[in-house]
């Protein structure tokens, strides 16, 4: 699958900072975040304008930075090998 490659040349230490859990169907992840560092700290600046632009690359369906209590995003995999009708 397309994450297993993606997520071994992943340039964040995603695992120290974020707490929660993943679950992975056909090419998408599910992600739920119970805790977040990055979040703590926009918040803790009034930064959560600038904070929820790094959230956008994994648009979220709910964001603490918005005031709800976990975050949750779906994150698509895509082959660049495989054309659109694939």
């Amino acid at each position: 699958m397309l994450w297993k490659k993606w997520r071994k040349f992943y340039d964040m230490p995603i695992s120290s900072v974020l707490k929660g859990k993943s679950e992975y169907k056909n090419e998408e992840k599910y992600g739920t975040l119970e805790s977040c560092a990055f979040a703590r700290v926009w918040i803790e600046k009034n930064w959560q304008e600038i904070g929820r632009l790094y959230c956008e690359v994994d648009p979220a369906i709910k964001n603490v930075l918005e005031g709800d209590n976990c975050c949750e995003s779906i994150t698509k995999y895509k082959d660049q090998n495989k054309s659109e009708n694939e």
